[in-house]
């Protein structure tokens, strides 16, 4: 067998074995649970719906719904926390929805690097004993629930799968597939913006949405809350899932065992990316020509060295000498050196590995938002924007992170600061009270899409003021940018005044990009001036092109010629164009005459380009930007962005210039370049959204998962959401109660679990 068994389990067919080591109690709200019962349901869309009379018990439960839709997407996480990905996989072992998780062994060979580099899966060995007892045992149940379905299962095990996973495996899966954007990686992206080259690459940007409405900016008699982070590949990187087990009431999606992003009976909560600094680059001089020792202070220290070996499978084994310095009280890399100097990153995260289940742990069982706050206590998730809602009606924001005390709040410390001189180290780390909160304001809502707290609308300069830069931002990203994103979650939120469910579900799909009205009115003045000749199929180009309203939507023609046009733009325009163009996007000053040619040229150079173009002046938006399924299939698709996918250096730097220039419509997507047939899927964007309704009676919740919830292409669940959610811009119902269950099961499993050892 594959797994070490920590802990026992029994199978239905086993059952009368083990039914008499448990207490009969009955669920609540549920089917009648007799011993050691779990019971998987899934409903019309796959998803797995666990009822237990024990948490572990629904853990075990949610351990074998995982392993049935995503065996192998667990096996990688396992296997990437450990480093041990290119000594197992190669990218021909994989199915092609799990290819682009790691494109290809380079790709393997840097992520198994970087997590032997920060020791991840070997700290988490002493985290498991920081779990929380209970929570500890739900993980138990998770193994041991996977182990139960690899039983079953022997064909689904692919030779590659990992041996022995225990409990720390899964304290590092999360941590990993976050360090290096967040926990480790601002600290390398502080050494970065200093100048520092740094070997490995950094990740893409990572973006989300988020907005709160209260009860005075609603029509529903409460809270509305959005949930809609935007990752690459697909949303399966999560778990959906709905527990009912012991006292947890949960439905979201789960990181692992790790019910990372959710709501339960009284509470919700979402993330998106953007942070206090919670880790810096020190910059170190040495004392040899070797880099082995360093002044701190008027001591003498030596660097640790470890030998990483990452082995290849097929190829030879990448041996790499690391090295550790003990800044702040935790092994510090280095991540860069030359002669006479290196650069370490610290973060307190190191030594904190159990702190996200922690905290997410007494998250799950939050009664109203203060409770949101205070599960901080018992840990620190993953530094983020942390937006939450509850039954009673407030909203709540809080700019969370395990950040360090800094001794100046006067340094920049998103760049590398002395790390010879203790000076410079931290003195501790901030209580939760001290971050950045804001709870149901007076305007009567949240919004933040990927901003500093500054371009929020909300809180105000005398909010902000006194707080250390280093509490509000860590550099991901800048701060004046206001983000179209948000800009038009504002502009939507004075639209509709006191939302109603269908508007929420509208917002939530909108595809409005922010501005256009400006653009357009811009070519229209521009074209009476280009002597351009105006006629014929141009002309019906160009009218219908000014007549955009704004919405990528995708059964618009219109939007399409609109993308056209701005993307022609894009390549007329020279980088000495950019500063007069923003001075007019601010209202400063009227095209230049070279803008208006520019502005002209590029309508003509868009309405060649469409008419080459397999299917011509008659295609929609939807017919080019698509989203992909299994087996060639794919639907039109509404939302993306102006950001293009290539050379993000010249003028397309824009994301830093002005928001105007490339904005993203609140319904996220990003394409692929296009293909022979001028076809372009979605890369990236709204993946795992979630909306709720909330009220003192209850919580209503709908979402989607791109692209289903199964990992198993031959599953009715691989695409059906791509096909009849997103592509149709709407959601699905979260089956909550057992009620609302009931009438939509399409299949029942039933186990029974034991949490008594039985090596």
């Amino acid at each position: 067998m594959i797994f070490r068994l920590i802990f026992g389990f029994c199978i239905l067919s086993v059952a009368a074995g083990c039914a008499g080591r448990f207490e009969n109690r009955a669920a609540v709200d549920g089917p009648a649970l007799e011993g050691g019962a779990v019971k998987v349901f899934r409903d019309d869309w796959g998803v797995a719906h666990i009822y237990a009379s024990t948490e572990e018990g629904g853990f075990y439960g949610l351990g074998y719904a995982k392993a049935e839709d995503q065996l192998e997407r667990f096996f990688l996480g396992v296997l990437g926390a450990r480093g041990e990905l290119a000594a197992n996989v190669a990218p021909e072992d994989l199915p092609a929805q799990l290819g682009g998780v790691f494109p290809g062994v380079e790709a393997m060979i840097e992520s198994d690097y970087q997590m032997k580099l920060w020791r991840l899966r070997e700290l988490s060995e002493a985290a498991v004993d920081r779990l929380d007892p209970q929570l500890r045992k739900n993980y138990e149940g998770y193994l041991a629930g996977i182990s139960a379905f690899m039983t079953e299962h022997p064909e689904r095990i692919p030779d590659w799968a990992p041996k022995d996973v225990s409990l720390a495996d899964l304290v590092a899966i999360p941590s990993a597939q976050t360090w290096l954007a967040y926990q480790g990686g601002v600290g390398m992206n502080d050494c970065r913006r200093g100048g520092v080259a740094i070997q490995t690459s950094a990740p893409p940007r990572s973006y989300s949405n988020q907005w709160a409405l209260a009860p005075s900016r609603t029509a529903t008699g409460g809270a509305i809350l959005l949930s809609d982070p935007h990752p690459g590949n697909d949303g399966r990187y999560v778990y959906e899932y709905r527990l009912h087990a012991g006292g947890l009431r949960m439905a979201g999606y789960a990181y692992g065992p790790t019910l990372l992003l959710g709501r339960n009976e009284h509470a919700g909560w979402a993330f998106t990316t953007g942070a206090p600094d919670v880790a810096d680059c020190y910059a170190v001089e040495t004392l040899d020509e070797q880099n082995g020792s360093y002044k701190f202070d008027e001591e003498t220290k030596t660097f640790e060295r470890r030998r990483i070996v990452v082995e290849v499978k097929g190829r030879d084994s990448v041996i790499i000498e690391a090295k550790y310095s003990d800044h702040n009280g935790a092994p510090a890399p280095v991540v860069a050196e030359i002669p006479g100097k290196v650069y370490v990153v610290s973060t307190p995260y190191l030594l904190n590995l159990e702190g996200l289940h922690n905290a997410v742990y007494q998250m799950n069982k939050a009664r109203n938002v203060d409770e949101i706050k205070q599960a901080q206590r018992a840990g620190w998730i993953f530094s983020q924007n942390l937006m939450a809602a509850d039954i009673h009606g407030d909203i709540f924001y809080i700019r969370i992170g395990m950040t360090p005390v800094r001794p100046d709040a006067e340094v920049d410390w998103r760049r590398p600061v002395n790390g010879n001189d203790s000076a410079y180290a931290w003195r501790g780390i901030h209580p939760v009270d001290d971050l950045l909160s804001i709870k149901s304001p007076a305007v009567g809502y949240l919004q933040n899409n990927n901003v500093h707290p500054r371009a929020m609308d909300i809180p105000s300069p005398e909010e902000i003021a006194g707080l250390p830069e280093y509490i509000l931002d860590d550099g991901t990203y800048p701060w004046e940018d206001p983000a179209g994103r948000g800009l038009r979650a504002i502009e939507a939120f004075a639209e509709i005044g006191q939302m109603t469910e269908e508007d929420a579900f509208k917002l939530a799909y909108d595809s409005v990009l922010v501005g256009a009205p400006r653009w357009t009115a811009m070519l229209a003045d521009a074209l009476p001036e280009s002597g351009e000749a105006i006629e014929g199929d141009f002309k019906s180009f160009v009218d219908d092109l000014l007549l955009f309203d704004g919405a990528l939507a995708a059964s618009s023609g219109t939007a399409l010629k609109y993308v056209y046009w701005r993307e022609a733009l894009r390549d007329r325009l020279q980088q000495q164009d950019v500063q007069p163009l923003i001075t007019v996007l601010d209202g400063d000053a009227e095209l230049t005459a070279s803008l208006k040619a520019a502005f002209a040229r590029a309508a003509k150079d868009a309405f060649e380009r469409m008419l080459a173009a397999p299917g011509g002046l008659a295609r929609t938006y939807g017919d080019e930007f698509r989203i992909a399924g299994g087996e060639g299939r794919s639907w039109p698709m509404s939302g993306g962005s102006l950001w293009p996918n290539y050379d993000p250096t010249q003028i397309n730097e824009c994301f830093n210039d002005h928001v105007l220039l490339c904005p993203t419509s609140l319904l996220a997507m990003r394409y692929s370049d296009p293909d022979e047939n001028s076809r372009r899927y979605v890369t990236a964007g709204s993946a795992i959204m979630r909306l709720d309704f909330y009220s003192p009676d209850g919580i209503t919740s709908y979402s989607a998962q791109r692209t289903g919830v199964s990992d198993v292409e031959a599953s009715p669940h691989f695409d059906d959401q791509a096909e009849k959610l997103l592509s149709q811009n709407t959601l699905k119902p979260v089956y909550f109660s057992w009620s609302a269950l009931e009438p939509n099961i399409r299949s029942t499993t039933s186990l029974i679990y034991s949490d008594q050892d039985q090596n």
